[in-house]
C-alpha cells in the first residue's frame, strides 16, 4: 500500500500505516486481519470545553474518519485499541461525542472491536454497550504478541503497546525543526537472533494527544509519520535492527 512500511516483528509481516495504525494480514491474505490503534481519547476535545478551555469541536470526528479510512484499506475485520479509548468521564458523556461515536459504530458494526484498558479508559468508565466494544485486561495475549497499554516488555512475547504518543523533533537543512509522531521499536538482538524484550509502540491515534519528544537510543527502530508516508529514520553507525 502506498505511503505504508511493512516490517518484520514477532516473526511476522506488519504494516506500519500514515494514519497511525498498524495493520496485521490475515495469514492466507485477502479480507479480514487486524488493524490496531493507540489512544484515540475520544471526547478529549470536549473534556478541555467542559473545563473552559477554547477548543474547538470535531477533532474527534476527524479521527473516526481516519479510522475508517484505514479500515476500509485494510479491509480489517478486527480492530484492537491499546488503551485510551476515551480520555475522561466529561467526553463520555458529552452528546456530541456520543452521537458521532455511535453513527461510526453502526457504520462498522461488521468490525469486531476490542479494548485493552489502559489508565484513562479506569478512570472515564466503561464504553456504552451500543458501540459494541469488548474491554480486555492489560496484558492480553494475542500470539505471538502481547497486547498492552503501557510499553513494557513481557516474558510471553513481543509486545505491541501505546500510552507514550511517541513523536521525533527533526531538524532541517535551513534551521528548521519539525515534530512528527512515529513508531518506536525498542529490544535487544539475543545470540540466535531472536527478540528479547522486543515492544512495539504505537503513535497516539488521536491528532490531538500530544507527544512527547524521544531520544532514541541505540538498538532502536524510530519510525515516523510524515504527511501520507511511513519512514524509518536512518541509523546511527553502530545500531542493530529488530528484525
Amino acid at each position: 500500500m502506498s505511503g505504508d512500511l511493512t516490517l518484520t516483528f514477532g516473526g511476522e509481516a506488519l504494516i506500519l500505516m500514515p494514519e497511525r495504525a498498524v495493520f496485521r494480514p490475515p495469514p492466507a491474505g485477502g479480507a479480514g486481519g487486524t488493524l490496531y490503534v493507540a489512544d484515540t481519547h475520544w471526547g478529549k476535545a470536549a473534556t478541555f470545553r467542559a473545563a473552559g478551555v477554547a477548543v474547538p469541536p470535531g477533532g474527534t470526528a476527524a479521527d473516526l474518519a481516519r479510522l475508517s479510512r484505514a479500515l476500509r484499506r485494510t479491509r480489517a475485520g478486527r480492530l484492537v485499541v491499546l488503551g485510551d479509548l476515551l480520555h475522561a468521564r466529561l467526553g463520555r458523556n458529552e452528546a456530541a461525542t456520543n452521537a458521532a461515536v455511535a453513527a461510526w459504530r453502526a457504520e462498522t458494526a461488521d468490525v469486531r472491536m476490542e479494548l485493552v484498558l489502559g489508565n484513562h479508559d479506569r478512570a472515564a468508565g466503561p464504553p456504552d454497550p451500543a458501540w459494541q466494544i469488548e474491554a480486555r485486561p492489560d496484558p492480553t495475549p494475542d500470539p505471538p504478541f502481547v497486547l498492552k497499554h503501557f510499553p513494557e516488555p513481557d516474558p510471553a512475547g513481543p509486545v505491541l503497546a501505546g500510552h507514550e504518543h511517541p513523536a521525533v523533533r527533526l531538524a532541517g537543512p535551513g534551521g528548521e525543526r519539525l515534530k512528527l509522531p512515529c513508531f518506536r521499536l525498542t529490544g535487544r538482538i539475543d545470540d540466535r537472533g531472536g527478540e528479547a524484550g522486543a515492544v512495539l509502540t504505537l503513535p497516539a491515534f488521536s491528532a490531538f494527544a500530544d507527544g512527547g519528544v524521544l531520544r532514541p537510543a541505540p538498538g532502536e527502530r524510530i519510525c515516523v509519520i510524515a504527511d501520507d508516508e511511513v519512514l524509518e529514520i536512518p541509523l546511527r553507525k553502530g545500531q542493530r535492527r529488530i528484525q
